[in-house]
Order: structure tokens, then C-alpha cells, then sequence
């Protein structure tokens, strides 16, 4: 067994000599960065993609790795991909323009972190907007997190015969949102 004296690690895959960071070879190094295990040559979530391609359930399959706000995320040939995009291309293919996204398909799933094949589709970014409005998981009106009024708020102003100066005093916005 071949022992790179640079590298903290054993083994015999050692890569040049020299460290690099944290008394680990190149090799080891970029292992440890990307799968938290300098000896690992597979993703645990990987396991995970492969065992969502072959699904055929029709319930949701539940994304339990790495989450990017909704959506899991994976490290797939060097670079960091959605894994549901993950799943659609390992099951249907490539999309067959590189600018659609991986979407839900609407009223059928509501659930990002859902990976399950049979609940996605390829669609253009307008077409997933449309689907988030169908679905009713868009955050406009109140269900955004920047909304000051809320719905009731709106209809009491509608309704009211206050001048508009006393009404943006009352709820604590600008006269002009009134």
C-alpha cells in the first residue's frame, strides 16, 4: 500500500505529492469538500436519485438531502443541480430546449421537495409561474412576505368613505399604497 506522507489520509489512491488543505492530498481534499468523507467515491443522495428514477409509486417521494430554500439539490458531474431537474433527466431524458426547467406538474403535486418522476415534466419558466397561480402556492397579496395590508385590510379601505391620508395613517403605510 502506497502512503503519501503529504496526506493524513490512508490509503493507496493518493494523488501528487503536496497538500493542500486540511493535511489531505488533492484527491481526498475535493472528496471531503464535495461529500463530506475524504474516502468517498459515491454520494449517499445518488443511491437516493437512482432509487427516484425507478420509482413507480404514485405518492410523493420526499427529497431527505441537501435542500436549497424548497428544492433538493445534489452534486452531479462537478456541479451543483436541482435533484428533481436530476430525476427527470435520468428518467425522461434532456430537455429538448436547455432553458426549461423541471416543474411540478399542476394540481397533481404541491410539494418542491417531491422528486418522484411520474409528479414532474419539462415546462418553460411562464409555464411553472402559471402552475404556482393554478396550484395557489404563489406568494402575491398577502401571502407575500413583503404585504403590509392583508385582504381584510384592502376591503375595509374599499368600503370606507375616510379620506385616504387617514386611512395610510391608521394601517402605518405611505398614502400612495392607499
Amino acid at each position: 500500500m502506497a502512503v503519501n506522507p503529504s496526506c493524513s489520509v490512508p490509503g493507496d489512491q493518493c494523488s501528487a505529492s503536496g497538500r493542500i488543505r486540511n493535511g489531505m492530498c488533492r484527491l481526498h481534499y475535493i472528496r471531503w469538500w464535495r461529500h463530506g468523507d475524504p474516502l468517498m467515491v459515491r454520494q449517499p443522495a445518488m443511491d437516493f436519485i437512482d432509487h427516484a428514477v425507478r420509482y413507480e409509486g404514485d405518492e410523493c417521494l420526499l427529497w431527505p438531502y441537501s435542500m436549497n430554500k424548497n428544492h433538493g439539490q445534489v452534486r452531479y458531474n462537478g456541479r451543483t443541480i436541482g435533484a428533481h431537474r436530476l430525476v427527470l433527466i435520468l428518467h425522461s431524458g434532456p430537455p429538448a430546449d436547455p432553458t426549461m426547467e423541471a416543474a411540478h406538474a399542476p394540481v397533481v403535486c404541491h410539494n418542491p421537495a417531491c422528486v418522484n418522476p411520474r409528479h414532474l415534466r419539462w415546462a418553460t419558466h411562464a409555464e411553472n409561474m402559471a402552475d404556482t397561480i393554478l396550484d395557489g402556492t404563489t406568494q402575491t397579496g398577502d401571502r407575500s412576505v413583503t404585504a403590509k395590508l392583508t385582504a381584510a385590510d384592502v376591503q375595509f379601505i374599499r368600503d370606507s368613505s375616510l379620506p385616504g391620508k387617514d386611512l395610510a395613517e391608521m394601517f402605518g403605510v405611505d398614502p400612495s399604497n392607499i
